[in-house]
């Protein structure tokens, strides 16, 4: 197997969509490229990219996991209004 499919099969099984996929992929090979011109090259270079892309991948996963779901605001809208448990309670027992 080599290098590319290396890389791209980790980075299928690290993200969901397509897209990331190749994004993943393309930010990998990016960080070697740029560790190799600043003279940091490994002795086994397959090893060294499948780690560069299991970190990218472990980054992406722990920025998303911190961050709020977003929720459109056409969603928000169409949500029923919050009800009051304490005037339904009244309003049920009609105290």
């Amino acid at each position: 197997m080599g290098c590319m499919d290396l890389v791209y099969n980790l980075a299928r099984r690290l993200v969901r969509s397509p897209e990331d996929v190749q994004d993943l992929v393309q930010e990998t090979y990016l960080a070697a490229f740029r560790a190799w011109s600043e003279r940091r090259r490994p002795r086994k270079v397959e090893p060294w990219i499948a780690t560069i892309c299991l970190n990218l991948g472990r980054s992406a996963w722990r920025r998303r996991s911190r961050r709020p779901t977003e929720v459109p605001l056409e969603d928000l809208m169409q949500l029923p209004a919050a009800s009051d448990p304490e005037a339904d309670a009244l309003a049920a027992n009609r105290f």
